[in-house]
């Protein structure tokens, strides 16, 4: 069975281990994954066919995220580094080093100029993809560093804290301040995931405690809580029509919320934890990546779900 199959809501085995990352293009054309089987997967949707493999000697890459060329993979990596990958060679371009334990994740500003990461370390670092320097350290968690990620507008960089920590930080770039965002619970309240809406005035979070919150960036207030998991939330997402909220979780499902309303649409069951979720920039494809190494694709030409359908047209 090819990927063109496979891509109106089906499964198909992209690694043999579990799947630590996925993201799209900034042209929504290429869909690339990172796993614990010490690959990148670089799939090619238009024609459904796998088109780069990028192999590990080693360590593997915990996050990853396409530079703005669309040529380019940055890798946050267990072996303390950032890593840049061609993608037309296949080959490592370079390495940014400087974290001194793993590094969990990576994110690349909207104007292709920066990049943020996030580690072990308990810090935040900003590199220059151009001179491959480190620019900055951000510090002020207590914990492990899970997540990173620039608002769509690039004005807000975010950083999220594990169970020690269990705060979300908004760093202002360009006014030299912090907010610190706390709400999740005292016990299990480590922060594994973030999302911006696409208007930059809203951020969401999944966490260790089972729940999504909803804050608002520019006072730090919580807007709305989500229930409904069973299990910690492991990853977020927000379409770019700023309509839906994914929410992906060690329950073994996935939940579809209207953002507006902050109303549940649908649970999909998937029978395997799900690690990460991520929506194609034109919000038309939704996907996933799971623990035993699987990718699961949603069009909206799908019959799996008519809300998802109904939603995305």
């Amino acid at each position: 069975m090819t990927v063109n199959q496979l891509i109106h809501g089906l499964n198909f085995q992209a690694h043999s281990k579990r799947i630590n990352s996925i993201c799209f293009s900034d042209n929504g054309k290429l869909l690339a994954s990172s796993s614990k089987d010490k690959t990148i997967k670089v799939w090619q949707l238009e024609k459904g066919k796998l088109v780069n493999t990028i192999f590990f000697e080693s360590d593997y890459a915990n996050c990853i995220a396409f530079n703005r060329n669309n040529k380019t993979l940055v890798s946050a990596e267990e072996d303390k580094t950032i890593k840049l990958w061609s993608l037309q060679a296949e080959k490592l371009t370079y390495t940014f080093t400087g974290h001194q334990k793993a590094v969990n994740s990576v994110a690349v500003h909207p104007n292709g100029k920066l990049i943020a990461s996030a580690s072990d370390d308990e810090t935040v670092k900003l590199w220059s993809l151009k001179s491959g320097k480190e620019v900055c350290t951000l510090t002020g968690h207590t914990d492990n560093v899970v997540a990173v990620l620039f608002s769509p507008n690039g004005s807000i960089l975010a950083s999220s804290g594990d169970i020690n920590d269990k705060t979300v930080k908004l760093w202002f770039l360009s006014e030299n301040r912090s907010v610190t965002i706390k709400g999740h619970s005292d016990w299990f309240g480590g922060v594994y995931s973030i999302a911006f809406s696409f208007d930059s005035k809203l951020i969401a979070s999944g966490s260790k405690d089972k729940t999504i919150k909803i804050w608002q960036v520019d006072t730090g207030k919580e807007v709305a809580t989500l229930e409904g998991h069973s299990d910690e939330v492991t990853s977020v997402a927000i379409s770019a029509d700023n309509k839906i909220l994914a929410s992906g979780s060690k329950d073994q499902t996935l939940k579809l919320w209207k953002l507006d309303t902050r109303v549940l649409i649908s649970t999909i069951d998937f029978g395997e934890a799900i690690q990460t979720v991520s929506f194609s920039p034109n919000s038309k494809m939704l996907a996933t990546g799971c623990e035993k190494g699987n990718i699961r694709l949603f069009k909206p030409q799908s019959k799996l779900n008519s809300f998802l359908q109904e939603l995305l047209n």
